[in-house]
Protein backbone atom coordinates (compact mmCIF):
# COMPACT_ATOMS: atom_id res chain seq x y z
CA UNK A 1 0.00 0.00 0.00
CA UNK A 2 0.98 3.34 -0.97
CA UNK A 3 1.15 6.41 1.27
CA UNK A 4 0.35 9.36 -0.38
CA UNK A 5 1.72 12.81 1.12
CA UNK A 6 0.21 16.56 0.90
CA UNK A 7 1.93 19.00 2.99
CA UNK A 8 0.23 22.44 2.65
CA UNK A 9 2.17 25.11 3.72
CA UNK A 10 0.92 28.55 6.19
CA UNK A 11 0.08 27.99 9.69
CA UNK A 12 -3.04 25.09 9.87
CA UNK A 13 -6.44 26.52 9.64
CA UNK A 14 -9.71 25.85 11.03
CA UNK A 15 -13.21 24.83 9.64
CA UNK A 16 -15.54 27.52 9.64
CA UNK A 17 -19.78 26.85 8.82
CA UNK A 18 -20.84 29.47 5.74
CA UNK A 19 -22.31 32.50 7.04
CA UNK A 20 -25.39 34.33 6.04
CA UNK A 21 -25.67 38.28 5.61
CA UNK A 22 -28.97 39.66 6.74
CA UNK A 23 -29.40 39.77 2.98
CA UNK A 24 -29.63 36.26 2.96
CA UNK A 25 -26.57 36.00 0.67
CA UNK A 26 -23.99 33.21 1.83
CA UNK A 27 -20.17 33.36 1.88
CA UNK A 28 -17.29 30.79 3.57
CA UNK A 29 -14.89 33.01 6.01
CA UNK A 30 -11.98 30.41 4.73
CA UNK A 31 -12.84 30.58 1.08
CA UNK A 32 -9.47 32.24 0.78
CA UNK A 33 -7.69 29.82 2.67
CA UNK A 34 -9.41 26.73 1.01
CA UNK A 35 -8.93 28.05 -2.51
CA UNK A 36 -4.84 28.45 -1.46
CA UNK A 37 -4.66 25.25 -0.06
CA UNK A 38 -6.63 23.29 -2.57
CA UNK A 39 -3.99 24.60 -5.22
CA UNK A 40 -1.67 23.15 -3.10
CA UNK A 41 -2.95 19.88 -3.33
CA UNK A 42 -3.45 19.81 -6.96
CA UNK A 43 0.19 20.96 -7.37
CA UNK A 44 1.18 17.83 -5.57
CA UNK A 45 -1.64 15.30 -6.60
CA UNK A 46 -2.24 14.77 -10.34
CA UNK A 47 -4.01 11.31 -10.23
CA UNK A 48 -7.57 9.92 -10.15
CA UNK A 49 -9.25 10.43 -6.77
CA UNK A 50 -9.27 7.30 -4.67
CA UNK A 51 -11.66 4.87 -4.13
CA UNK A 52 -11.93 2.90 -1.77
CA UNK A 53 -11.91 3.21 2.04
CA UNK A 54 -9.04 5.67 3.83
CA UNK A 55 -7.21 6.25 6.99
CA UNK A 56 -5.38 10.15 7.64
CA UNK A 57 -2.84 10.89 9.45
CA UNK A 58 -2.72 14.66 9.94
CA UNK A 59 0.47 17.15 11.65
CA UNK A 60 -0.47 20.30 12.73
CA UNK A 61 2.43 21.83 12.65
CA UNK A 62 1.56 25.18 14.75
CA UNK A 63 3.37 28.25 14.67
CA UNK A 64 5.19 29.36 17.68
CA UNK A 65 4.30 33.05 19.25
CA UNK A 66 6.47 35.83 18.11
CA UNK A 67 6.20 37.12 21.94
CA UNK A 68 7.39 33.51 23.40
CA UNK A 69 10.31 33.32 25.59
CA UNK A 70 13.87 31.23 24.59
CA UNK A 71 13.52 29.29 27.29
CA UNK A 72 9.64 28.70 26.40
CA UNK A 73 10.38 28.10 22.76
CA UNK A 74 12.68 25.48 23.49
CA UNK A 75 10.32 23.01 25.68
CA UNK A 76 7.72 24.06 22.91
CA UNK A 77 10.03 22.48 20.00
CA UNK A 78 10.61 19.42 21.91
CA UNK A 79 7.16 18.84 22.48
CA UNK A 80 7.32 19.44 26.48
CA UNK A 81 5.00 22.21 25.67
CA UNK A 82 1.64 21.10 24.03
CA UNK A 83 -0.87 23.33 21.47
CA UNK A 84 -3.63 23.34 23.60
CA UNK A 85 -5.05 26.66 22.05
CA UNK A 86 -7.11 27.54 19.32
CA UNK A 87 -7.84 26.26 16.98
CA UNK A 88 -9.39 23.14 17.93
CA UNK A 89 -7.90 19.64 16.25
CA UNK A 90 -11.01 18.44 15.09
CA UNK A 91 -12.09 22.06 13.55
CA UNK A 92 -8.89 21.65 11.54
CA UNK A 93 -9.01 18.36 10.52
CA UNK A 94 -12.53 19.03 9.25
CA UNK A 95 -10.42 21.95 6.91
CA UNK A 96 -7.76 19.02 5.78
CA UNK A 97 -10.70 16.51 5.06
CA UNK A 98 -12.35 19.24 2.98
CA UNK A 99 -9.09 20.88 1.22
CA UNK A 100 -8.43 17.20 -0.59
CA UNK A 101 -11.76 15.83 -0.67
CA UNK A 102 -12.53 15.47 -4.30
CA UNK A 103 -9.02 15.36 -5.48
CA UNK A 104 -7.51 12.68 -3.22
CA UNK A 105 -10.21 10.59 -1.99
CA UNK A 106 -13.95 11.33 -4.15
CA UNK A 107 -15.87 11.34 -0.67
CA UNK A 108 -15.03 12.21 2.92
CA UNK A 109 -17.26 9.21 3.93
CA UNK A 110 -14.43 6.63 2.59
CA UNK A 111 -12.42 7.75 5.63
CA UNK A 112 -12.92 5.92 8.67
CA UNK A 113 -9.83 6.63 10.86
CA UNK A 114 -7.55 9.71 11.73
CA UNK A 115 -4.68 10.59 13.50
CA UNK A 116 -3.68 13.88 14.25
CA UNK A 117 -1.59 15.92 16.62
CA UNK A 118 -0.49 19.15 17.32
CA UNK A 119 2.88 20.20 17.81
CA UNK A 120 4.97 23.61 18.13
CA UNK A 121 7.37 24.10 15.17
CA UNK A 122 8.98 26.94 13.58
CA UNK A 123 7.60 26.14 10.15
CA UNK A 124 4.11 26.03 10.34
CA UNK A 125 2.25 23.86 7.75
CA UNK A 126 0.02 20.84 7.54
CA UNK A 127 1.08 17.06 6.75
CA UNK A 128 -1.88 15.09 5.68
CA UNK A 129 -0.77 11.54 5.01
CA UNK A 130 -3.40 9.40 2.93
CA UNK A 131 -3.42 5.71 2.49
CA UNK A 132 -6.06 3.21 0.70
CA UNK A 133 -6.88 0.14 2.45
CA UNK A 134 -7.86 -2.15 -0.74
Amino acid sequence: MTVIRIIIDGPPTAWAPARVMRSGISYNPKSKEKNSARSQVLHQYREEPLLGPISAVIWLRMPIPSSTPKKSRKLMLEGEIKHTKKPDIDNCCKFCLDCVKGIVFKDDNQVFTVFAKKVYSEEPKTIIEIEEHL
